[in-house]
């Protein structure tokens, strides 16, 4: 990856996911019905993307950048990059109000899970690029981001997909939460926010890889 783009992702990371002032973002929001759902993978450990508030160019965006989150997750490049980082920050205030922590070999099992389906909706969270609710099954992202993947440049694919990966962690796994944050438990250790980073190298690295195999 890029310099640039290395320095640019947990800056982008960061804006990811968090904010508390966002009930706007599901004002009109439509619940999915039969036929909203487009399978993103075959065993169904990648979530099934509700399409039902987003325009067909967006939806084949999200879902597209979905496949490559996940076909990332199972790869082995970042399997041996996660493993290679012994503790993962899973979360600032877990049980008893304590930091969290899973090993890189627990990391991945729990991003390999199968993974609740979600309603994807292009809006704009208060000072984020995206926002989860696992609960409520519903995940808003910046309408821009979706203009990355048919129409942007190669390091703005790798943070849509940064961005996709850092919310499916949440999906993965309710031990991966965002809140707690302090100076000594900051998000630039969050696992959340690595898991994203990492995801975003290793998909520039595969494509490089891919044009120069050609």
């Amino acid at each position: 990856m890029s310099k640039a783009v290395l320095l640019a992702l947990p800056a982008l990371l960061s804006l990811a996911g968090c904010g508390a002032r966002d009930a706007y973002l599901w004002t009109g929001y439509r619940a999915p019905a039969a036929g909203s759902f487009r399978a993103t993978s075959a065993d169904g450990t990648c979530p099934a993307i509700g399409i039902q508030n987003l325009t067909p160019r967006d939806a084949e965006t999200i879902v597209a950048a979905a496949r490559e989150v996940c076909g990332i997750f199972h790869s082995e490049e970042f399997a041996r990059a996660a493993a290679a980082k012994t503790d993962w920050l899973a979360s600032c205030d877990g049980a008893f109000g304590r930091p969290q922590t899973v090993t890189g070999a627990e990391l991945v099992a729990l991003l390999r899970r199968p993974k609740p389906a979600v309603s994807v909706i292009a809006r704009k969270p208060v000072a984020a690029i995206a926002k989860v609710e696992p609960a409520n099954g519903r995940l808003a992202i910046r309408q821009q981001w979706f203009s990355y993947w048919p129409d942007g440049t190669i390091d703005q694919r790798a943070n849509l997909v940064a961005t996709v990966a850092h919310e499916f962690t949440h999906l993965s796994s309710l031990r991966f939460l965002d809140s707690g944050m302090s100076k000594a438990c900051g998000r630039d250790r969050l696992a959340s926010y690595a898991v994203g980073e990492l995801a975003g190298e290793v998909w520039l690295e595969q494509q490089r890889t891919r044009v120069a195999q050609r």
